[in-house]
């Protein structure tokens, strides 16, 4: 178990104790921690491109570079921050479920929690492949069919 990993404990429907190691979340922080190094890095070098007289293509072309990476590395970071939001309402729904409360119902639909994190996941892709799209100016077009896609990952 690293430093940064969070045991949340659960109460089970016997009483005893489970430890859950919360990786979702040490995961997340992680990759946010790779995404800064790695955009500062690129930002360096474009700074550098600029202080070394490149040609002003050559900084732009970066630019785009560098958009299109954080666009990238934003909408791979998002589907780790909504699997941590979800097993943690997942652990906390099983937690403070009892018959008296509407969350007596919760056990019954648990085993759609991975569906929803994939249809979440899809939509995100997607948006990020739109975004990504837009930035290339010669297939910039081809964007326009995104939200359609989305609509119709939302009705499956």
């Amino acid at each position: 178990m690293s430093k940064h990993t969070r045991v949340v404990h659960v109460f089970d429907r016997e009483g005893d104790i489970t430890e859950v190691f919360d990786k979702s979340i040490d995961t997340f922080f992680n990759n946010l921690n790779n995404l800064f190094t790695a955009g500062i890095w690129l930002r360096a070098v474009i700074w550098c491109s600029k202080f070394l007289k490149v040609p002003v293509v050559v900084s732009e072309y970066l630019y785009i570079l560098l958009r299109i990476y954080l666009t990238i590395a934003v909408g791979l970071l998002i589907p780790k921050a909504i699997t941590a939001i979800i097993d943690s309402l997942d652990v906390l729904s099983i937690r403070y479920s009892s018959p008296d409360n509407l969350l007596r119902f919760y056990d019954r639909l648990r085993h759609l929690i991975p569906f929803l994190k994939r249809c979440l996941e899809f939509v995100i892709y997607i948006c990020v492949a739109i975004l990504v799209i837009q930035q290339v100016q010669f297939i910039a077009y081809i964007a326009d069919f995104g939200p359609r896609i989305v609509k119709i990952v939302g009705i499956i």
